[in-house]
């Protein structure tokens, strides 16, 4: 029989998994609070991080079963990504859950503050 002493031992009741995530769409200027529905979260946010599009979003509180964070502006296009990165225990298991930074047509964040065009007004949409 060999033995293996740096051998990892898979336990479900162990590994942090995201159940809900709301809501899940957000402006890409950032400033959105998101509940992070879960369980066996650790309880203390030194231990945890959370990142969005590569960007941080710091943690206003945290429970076993909840996490609450703040979107911070996501800069430029990048690939979508979603992590929840449990110190000593790896990223949360997020079951195919995710976040999604939209600016949408009707936000006045889309037009840097100003209000959307109406109907009559001639629209530029660079490419890309």
């Amino acid at each position: 029989m060999i033995t293996f002493p740096n051998a990892v031992e898979f336990r479900e009741d162990k590994t942090s998994k995201i159940t809900g995530i709301s809501p899940d769409l957000g402006t890409t200027i950032g400033g959105t609070q998101i509940t992070i529905s879960g369980v066996n979260f650790y309880e203390t946010v030194a231990n945890t991080k959370v990142t969005i599009d590569g960007v941080n979003c710091p943690i206003d509180s945290i429970s076993t079963t909840q996490i609450l964070c703040t979107t911070g502006a996501r800069p430029d296009f990048v690939p979508s990504t979603f992590i929840v990165d449990i110190a000593g225990a790896g990223h949360a298991a997020t079951q195919g859950l995710f976040y999604t930074y939209i600016d949408r047509w009707s936000d006045s964040s889309t037009w840097n503050g100003e209000p959307p065009p109406r109907a009559g007004d001639s629209v530029f949409i660079p490419p890309g």
